[in-house]
């Protein structure tokens, strides 16, 4: 147990403690409970509803919805529809696939009053399945430019190296020169359709896969170094493999800063 010292903030002391304990208080803990309960309420997911079709406008550039919090309760709140798939929902014990969700009936214009509906996510699920979007592809490439592997999204890429896809975006922007070894770059805008880039585990099992078959090999041939391994499989940054192999076997990679040998003699 550390002591708690004074520290002089502003006009005063105030009595600070550095041994913070890491459970929520009860009162926290039934606040927490108490929204969970109201984001459950009919109001409380109609709600819900709105804020995520304000934050979706604002992401993708769209003009805000034409409507307000007070119209979708006055529309919904006694809607046969709305109410069948609310009782649906909550008998089914808020499964999310089952829970209310509004629907863009033209998915090329923004949240409209004309051109919105309500359904279960699983059937807007369904739906957005079949509608075309236009989207920019992902080239990943080697340490010489050649082309290795297109994705019809960031997700996709991400997922199949494991990595970020903010950062493949600053890779494809050239602010950064790689990640995890690969050089990136956008291709061509075309249409796709909605279950051709939701392959997220798929792609996730395939890279995997890559990454304990290169693994292996450096197992089987110990005679190589990291910069062979690398050449071998067109991988960009032989530092990638170490990345692997370290972080498999649960060893810290790199994570202290090295210090100069000036530091060391201090």
């Amino acid at each position: 147990m550390s002591e708690r010292k004074p520290v002089i903030v502003g006009r005063g002391e105030r009595q600070i403690s550095f041994n913070h304990p890491k459970e929520e208080s009860d009162h926290k803990q039934d606040s927490r409970a108490k929204q969970v309960r109201w984001r459950r309420t009919k109001s409380g997911v109609l709600s819900t509803i709105y804020h995520s079709e304000l934050r979706r406008s604002r992401m993708e550039g769209w003009a805000e919805p034409d409507y307000d919090l007070a119209y979708l309760r006055e529309s919904f709140l006694d809607s046969p529809t709305f109410n069948a798939i609310y009782d649906t929902w909550a008998a089914a014990g808020h499964l999310k696939m089952l829970k209310p969700s509004l629907d863009r009936i033209d998915a090329s214009l923004p949240y409209l009053r004309t051109n919105i509906q309500m359904m279960s996510f699983h059937d807007n699920l369904r739906k957005a399945a079949t509608i075309e979007y236009t989207r920019t592809e992902v080239i990943m490439c080697d340490r010489d430019g050649n082309e290795l592997r297109r994705f019809v999204s960031m997700t996709e890429a991400a997922a199949y190296i494991d990595g970020n896809s903010t950062t493949i975006s600053r890779a494809c922007s050239d602010q950064n020169r790689t990640h995890r070894g690969y050089r990136w770059k956008y291709g061509k805008r075309r249409k796709f359709k909605a279950h051709e880039y939701n392959v997220r585990p798929l792609v996730k099992d395939t890279a995997k896969q890559f990454r304990d078959d290169v693994i292996k090999f450096w197992q089987d041939n110990p005679h190589l170094n990291a910069n062979q391994i690398a050449e071998k499989f067109s991988i960009v940054h032989p530092l990638a493999i170490y990345n692997w192999k370290y972080t498999r076997e649960g060893k810290p990679y790199f994570k202290k800063k090295r210090k100069t040998p000036i530091q060391e003699s201090l």
